[in-house]
């Protein structure tokens, strides 16, 4: 993929409501949610363009970029910043567009806003690889995960972006990041956007006790397309009794307590089971190492890094999906794992624990089953007891797809995305 595209004309000029998403790379498939906002709002007849950093390293691609035409929306910026060593060359742009008399060039050198980025030039970059963007156009800036809202606070005080600027907190931005960087790291952001919008309320609460003001926050969850995603009954009879995860191969996802789980479960029944992992990321290895060690290389399978097309296939063959995630050592936590909501609307039990903002959406013994954190035994249990009785799968299956349809349905949120920004842009 081209590492940055030239747009001659960002937007049309008939456009009602101009768009931009300022995210760290694009299109990443393990970010979905992403994508079903940017194609939402298209449908919606709103004019978007995507700012990235960097293109994806994904072998795979959501089957909506190319519907869409998405990365012909997309410029990437990256390789302004890359410039960073030929200073001879960003001094001599300096000049050119200092001719030009764009006040915007000098906040950008602006020692004492940025500091040391001032000085190194990383700002300038950052302003020159945008300055022909479009990004000014914009009526509204989305910026996914608050690091990239720190990126669009930059931006707002170079004059780059004009509109106003809306931010999305999700997982990991608001716990391993703050954990790196202190309580205080959103606070000029905090002042500066004009919407800030967590995907659950426990990630509200959170961005209250930061010191954001609370008349900023709207929870506004991520969802899926439930048109594509229909509701079948559990299967009546399904032998061996098929188990499926989804998801990164990261310490978060806690897929070493899934497998963990099998193990303690081959203890409690000779039922035969299969369980399917799809994902792959650096905990591949250990988690090869632990199926081996463990004996379940006849049960237990690391199928790799699938497309979404791919990933639904195997939810709809499968008996029940795990999700058991943990907070890392680090601090990171999920958000609300997507995976879980398609699961929940194809009508696929799912087991998984009580961890950030998931019991916002399954609901103990009504739309799933929850578990504590690193509870292996717990887990085993949890997917006997389903292997036991096929009417609380079907009654765990019917109140999740309802659940899905009301609350997390892409069609209902899309609606309240366009609302939120109308009503941005009104000044709420």
């Amino acid at each position: 993929m081209a590492s940055r595209l030239t747009v001659e004309d960002p937007f049309n000029s008939d456009s009602a409501t101009r768009i931009g998403f300022l995210l760290e790379s694009f299109p990443t498939l393990s970010q979905t949610f992403v994508i079903n906002q940017i194609t939402g709002l298209i449908d919606r007849g709103f004019d978007v363009r995507i700012y990235a950093r960097n293109g994806s390293r994904d072998r795979e691609v959501h089957a909506a970029v190319e519907k869409y035409g998405l990365i012909g929306r997309t410029y990437y910026f990256g390789s302004g910043l890359e410039r960073l060593s030929r200073n001879s060359r960003a001094l001599q742009l300096v000049k050119s567009l200092a001719t030009r008399r764009d006040r915007r060039v000098w906040a950008s050198l602006n020692v004492m806003r940025f500091g040391k980025q001032a000085v190194n030039l990383k700002k300038f970059l950052l302003f020159e690889a945008l300055v022909a963007s479009g990004l000014d156009c914009c009526h509204v800036v989305i910026c996914h995960f608050g690091t990239n809202g720190l990126v669009g606070s930059d931006l707002k005080q170079m004059g780059l972006i004009t509109g106003k600027m809306v931010v999305v907190f999700h997982g990991y931005d608001i716990t391993k990041y703050i954990g790196q960087h202190g309580s205080q790291v959103y606070s000029r952001l905090f002042e500066l956007c004009d919407l800030v919008l967590p995907i659950s309320e426990r990630w509200k609460t959170e961005l209250v006790i930061l010191g954001c003001d609370l008349a900023k926050i709207r929870v506004h969850r991520m969802g899926v397309d439930t048109k594509l995603l229909p509701y079948v009954s559990p299967a009546q009879e399904n032998r061996p009794f098929k188990l499926l995860s989804v998801g990164r191969l990261v310490e978060k996802k806690g897929i070493q307590f899934g497998i963990a789980a099998i193990k303690s479960l081959s203890k409690m029944t000779h039922d035969e089971i299969t369980y399917d992992i799809i994902g792959d990321g650096p905990l591949r290895a250990c988690l090869e190492e632990q199926i081996a060690t463990d004996g379940l290389t006849d049960t237990v399978k690391l199928l790799g890094e699938q497309n979404p097309e791919a990933c639904i296939a195997a939810m709809q063959r499968a008996d029940v999906l795990i999700v058991p995630s943990v907070t890392a050592a680090d601090g990171d936590q999920e958000g609300i794992p997507v995976v879980l909501m398609e699961a929940m609307s194809l009508g696929l039990p799912v087991i998984t624990t009580r961890h950030s903002g998931i019991p916002e959406l399954v609901e103990n013994n009504f739309s799933g089953l929850l578990t504590a954190e690193h509870d292996s035994d717990g887990i085993a249990r949890a997917i006997l007891k389903l292997m036991g009785d096929r009417k609380q799968m079907e009654a765990l299956a019917r109140n999740a797809r309802d659940t899905v349809e009301a609350n997390f349905n892409n069609d209902i949120l899309g609606k309240q995305l366009s609302n939120l920004i109308t009503s941005s842009l009104a000044g709420f």
